[in-house]
């Protein structure tokens, strides 16, 4: 069976500025590196960051799909190393929200889901505090739309 496989877009980034796509090596005028090369450590594609990169507050509720989400526990939520992020049921993983904030030098809106445990919620303040810088003010909403619950 085929295992391990990742796909990613062709070009790369040039001086190692995560905000900037280049198609190849010929458009950039310092060190290029292909995003196949950065893949490790650059999580997000160059233009998705530029198309943020203007705002203030990243609202994570969707990206989290908060307004499905059935996660409860810790445990429960999306991993890095799942084959699918953002399943129908659940969101990206919890770890790309504040190291998306933290690029972007943005303040990160975390939704928490409505059937989320105080384990939970401890958890994901705990993976904030470690991660986002302290002059980075984090906003928390338990659930979202909670009064659409019933559809």
């Amino acid at each position: 069976y085929i295992r391990n496989i990742r796909v990613i877009m062709p070009g790369g980034i040039c001086d190692d500025n995560p905000f900037v796509w280049h198609r190849d090596a010929t458009t950039c005028r310092g060190r290029y590196s292909a995003l196949e090369q950065a893949a490790e450590t650059l999580v997000f594609h160059p233009e998705f960051l530029a198309g943020l990169s203007q705002n203030r507050v990243i609202r994570f509720t969707q990206a989290a799909n908060i307004a499905e989400s059935e996660v409860s526990e810790w445990p429960e939520r999306p991993q890095l190393s799942d084959r699918v992020w953002n399943d129908e049921l659940r969101g990206m993983p919890e770890e790309l929200y504040p190291a998306l904030a933290t690029i972007l030098h943005a303040d990160p809106w975390l939704s928490m889901p409505y059937k989320a445990s105080d384990n939970y919620i401890r958890s994901f303040a705990l993976l904030a505090k470690q991660t986002l810088n302290k002059n980075q003010t984090v906003y928390v909403e338990y659930s979202a739309d909670g009064w659409d619950r019933g559809r």
